[in-house]
């Protein structure tokens, strides 16, 4: 789902996928580490949230499928949600 910044880090720590808890939103070393993969974790959407902000109207999200540079996003706007846990 598609969420402004804010809401997407409630999203996050909200979800309990697998029943499990403790998600949370991925920091932006997490989601390169993810798009570096993508072709195993998978991708549906080009843009998702990261928990790093560079100030309080921007934060960080790396474009997932159209090979994009990474690009801060004003918090305002919308991303896709995508929790991480650590295992």
């Amino acid at each position: 789902p598609w969420k402004p910044w804010s809401e997407a880090m409630t999203a996050a720590s909200a979800y309990t996928g697998g029943g499990l808890s403790g998600w949370h939103l991925p920091s932006k070393d997490e989601l390169s580490a993810m798009k570096a993969q993508r072709d195993i974790v998978g991708a549906s959407v080009d843009r998702y949230w990261s928990s790093s902000q560079i100030s309080r109207a921007l934060a960080w999200g790396p474009w997932f499928l159209s090979g994009y540079a990474p690009a801060n996003f004003s918090t305002y706007l919308t991303s896709s949600v995508r929790p991480v846990r650590a295992f």
